[in-house]
């Protein structure tokens, strides 16, 4: 088992509902694969250093995990086709 973090962007622009239903479908996935959560941090929303997709703000969220690689590379996966998500970035931590 490998530990991962990984910081996601949501748009900021959608209901508290849908933003807590991305961050559970993506906690969800590291889960269904036998990972564990060892931290989730909602940041909230803030503001962009930068435009990004006309977008000025985010709802920013961390997330600590220990999974199989397996799982990190289908949560990346969703990370990319999910609409709801800006930006994200997934390190290995050693």
């Amino acid at each position: 088992m490998q530990k991962y973090e990984t910081m996601y962007i949501c748009d900021s622009q959608l209901e508290e509902e849908e933003v807590e239903g991305l961050i559970e479908k993506f906690s969800g996935i590291v889960t269904r694969e036998g990972g564990e959560i060892t931290n989730l941090d909602k940041w909230g929303k803030r503001k962009l250093a930068y435009e990004m997709y006309k977008h000025t703000e985010g709802y920013y969220v961390v997330m600590n995990f220990t999974a199989q690689p397996e799982a990190s590379k289908e949560l990346e996966r969703m990370f990319k086709i999910t609409d709801g998500v800006i930006r994200y970035l997934m390190v290995k931590e050693e």
